[in-house]
């Protein structure tokens, strides 16, 4: 995960500490953006998560290939290897696509759920 996130020791939570811990540098770990990867691939079968986005003025969620770039700066795409959405400002949603696609959306969403089949 990125010095920032701190996974629980059961592995099915990750909680942004507001600061950057002193950890080891690994080429999987991604270094700009506060990402955690699965600790397994998958390959077929369906999964599900749900991602709790709080009050949060600005987040981005999704799902990303394995081999996707992880060092320096990043372009959110499908092109690029990940599946993403977001929230920004405080006011819109937005899918990650290139360009990016507005979504529309009634109500604030405090809890996100990811299918991925």
């Amino acid at each position: 995960a990125q010095p920032r996130l701190e996974i629980s020791n059961d592995g099915k939570s990750v909680k942004d500490t507001g600061t950057i811990r002193k950890v080891p540098s690994m080429e999987k770990r991604f270094d700009s953006h506060m990402f955690v990867l699965a600790k397994e691939g998958y390959a077929s079968g369906r999964h599900y998560w749900e991602v709790d986005v709080g009050t949060r003025r600005s987040w981005v969620l999704g799902i990303a290939r394995e081999s996707v770039t992880r060092k320096g700066t990043l372009t959110l795409s499908p092109k690029n290897g990940f599946w993403a959405i977001g929230f920004a400002d405080g006011r819109d949603y937005w899918a990650h696509t290139d360009p990016w696609t507005h979504l529309s959306v009634s109500g604030k969403l405090r809890k996100v759920g990811i299918f991925l089949d």
